[in-house]
């Protein structure tokens, strides 16, 4: 089922209707507040988004609410943070042995301990 280009920006901007208003009548409450406040409001919106994601990724594969999910996020992200704060490495370096390693962790976890799970009896 297609719909059209109107009804999809329609329901986009029914979408981000509720966070314009927010915004907006805070904007108009505490004028002073500078903008990388928003950008830190947005990234973190988006860091919780990604968590709930993973939560439904992994209960839709194997039927198992995993709480873990910020925890295994936080790991990999704490290491490329070390790796650039303490060490002084490069930040594209950092994040990128970042990214590798929560790959690694994803799959280490799946198969030693989600595998085992999804065999067992209910």
């Amino acid at each position: 089922m297609r719909r059209d280009l109107g009804a999809t920006l329609r329901a986009a901007g029914i979408a981000v209707l509720p966070m314009a208003l927010m915004v907006g009548a805070v904007k108009l409450r505490w004028p002073t507040i500078p903008a990388e406040i928003y950008l830190i409001g947005v990234i973190q919106g988006l860091l919780v988004a990604l968590i709930a994601l993973g939560f439904v990724i992994v209960y839709r594969a194997n039927r198992i609410v995993n709480f873990a999910a910020a925890d295994l996020g936080g790991v990999p992200a704490a290491f490329a943070l070390l790796l650039f704060v303490s060490l002084g490495w490069n930040i594209y370096l950092s994040a990128g042995i970042g990214f590798v390693s929560a790959i690694l962790l994803g799959i280490i976890v799946e198969f030693v301990f989600l595998r085992r799970f999804f065999k067992a009896p209910r």
